[in-house]
């Protein structure tokens, strides 16, 4: 394949043709960059794997104070209070906007409030942050 058209080179004593040369060396570098995106196919395939694979959440780390909320939404919750947006506490956790959306309707929803400072208002009052 590709050292065999190097290797004529070196049976003729000559160097390779230029031409030839460059020809291996594209397709040296196509097949470097395929490798890198099967790579990264593939790492984005097992944290997928991993996000839906995960064991579920022991009952005293969703039972917080009897609220219910879980590891994630407590964390959601602290970047509410801290006057996060919705993408900021996405790039923050490494969540997409709609999960993020998802965990403050969740929250929003187990404190029975309906706007967010509400949430920071019932968040404090609670000791939950």
């Amino acid at each position: 394949m590709a050292s065999t058209n190097l290797n004529i080179g070196e049976k003729t004593g000559q160097p390779p043709e230029p031409a030839a040369l460059y020809s291996v060396i594209r397709e040296q570098q196509a097949a470097i960059e395929g490798l890198e995106a099967s790579r990264r196919e593939l790492e984005s395939f097992v944290e997928h794997l991993l996000s839906v694979a995960r064991p579920p959440a022991k009952a005293q780390e969703t039972a917080v104070l009897g609220y219910h909320l879980s590891k994630r939404e407590l964390q959601v919750l602290a970047l509410m209070v801290a006057g996060n947006s919705s993408k900021e506490i996405a790039a923050e956790l490494g969540i997409s906007f709609k999960t993020a959306m998802t965990h403050r309707a969740n929250i929003m929803t187990k404190l029975k409030v309906h706007e967010t400072a509400s949430v920071v208002r019932e968040a404090i009052r609670r000791g939950l942050v």
